[in-house]
């Protein structure tokens, strides 16, 4: 069986998550508050297991991760960076957080209806749905905010 097609796609996903993490780098360094702070540090942390779950399953599949974040992924960084700023209070980070991970889940699940094996379908499936309980949690903190 051709693993080709399983490897680009799961490569592709593997690039959001590391965006995920390196994105989470910038938003925990300019929050204040310990409590959202701490949730952004484990959010970041589901992110680095899921390119590590997502890098193994590629070599598993003979292939080889591609953890750049290449073009995109580094003008998506660099928005982000412009988007924030020192001033920035707690609510506006989230609400920033919450968007980009909101799109970053919409794009991996337009990547995620390329071709996968049965496997890969079901470890993908387990990392979106974590993504978007990412979502959920950051609502639930921005109702605490307000």
């Amino acid at each position: 069986m051709d693993n080709s097609k399983s490897i680009d796609t799961l490569n592709q996903l593997l690039q959001g998550e590391q965006m995920g993490v390196d994105s989470f780098n910038v938003i925990i360094d300019k929050i204040h508050n310990e409590d959202i702070k701490n949730s952004f540090q484990e959010m970041q942390e589901s992110y680095r297991k899921h390119s590590s779950q997502l890098a193994k399953r590629i070599q598993d599949l003979g292939g080889q991760p591609n953890e750049k974040l290449g073009l995109k992924g580094v003008m998506a960084d660099a928005m982000l960076n412009i988007n924030l700023s020192a001033n920035d209070d707690d609510k506006h980070i989230l609400e920033k957080a919450m968007e980009g991970v909101g799109k970053g889940v919409s794009m991996a699940e337009e990547i995620a209806k390329g071709d996968l094996d049965s496997e890969s379908n079901k470890l993908v499936k387990r990392i979106l749905d974590e993504d978007r309980e990412h979502v959920n949690i950051m609502n639930s903190l921005k109702n605490k905010l307000d």
